[in-house]
C-alpha cells in the first residue's frame, strides 16, 4: 500500500511538471527574441556572445556560480542528515552518522561562504 501511495504521488508530480512545461515548449520565437533583449540589457552583450565584460568579471561569475552550486549541495547534505536523524527509530549508529554529516556540511558551508566573500572582495578591488 505504501508503494502504491508513493507511486501515485510521484506520477502526480511528474504530470504536474509536464503540464507546467508545456506552455514553455509552445512559446516559440517570440519568447527567444524577448530573452535576447533581456540578455542584452542584463549582461550588456549581444545574443552571439560578444561582450564588453572583462575577464576578471567573467571568472568571478564562474567562481560564484560554482560556489552557489556547492552551497546547494551542502543544503542537500544537511537535509539528508536531518532525514537520517528523524527516521532513526532508536538506533544510535544513524544518529552518529547524521551528526557527522551535519557537522561536515556546516564546515563545508563556512568554507564556501568564506570563498565567496573572498572572491567578491578580490574582484571588487581588481576592477577598480
Amino acid at each position: 500500500m505504501k508503494k502504491l501511495i508513493t507511486f501515485v504521488v510521484m506520477m502526480a508530480l511528474a504530470l504536474n511538471l509536464i503540464g507546467v512545461a508545456a506552455p514553455a515548449f509552445a512559446a516559440g520565437v517570440e519568447l527567444r527574441e524577448g530573452l535576447d533583449t533581456i540578455g542584452q540589457d542584463v549582461f550588456k552583450e549581444s545574443p552571439g556572445g560578444a561582450s564588453g565584460t572583462s575577464l576578471t568579471t567573467r571568472i568571478s561569475e564562474l567562481i560564484k556560480t560554482i560556489l552557489s552550486v556547492l552551497g546547494v549541495i551542502m543544503l542537500m547534505l544537511f537535509l539528508y542528515a536531518g532525514w537520517l536523524w528523524m527516521s532513526n527509530r532508536g538506533g544510535k549508529e544513524n544518529i552518529g552518522k547524521a551528526k557527522s554529516i551535519m557537522g561536515e556540511a556546516v564546515i563545508g558551508l563556512a568554507i564556501i561562504l568564506s570563498a565567496y566573500s573572498i572572491t567578491d572582495f578580490v574582484v571588487a578591488n581588481l576592477s577598480k
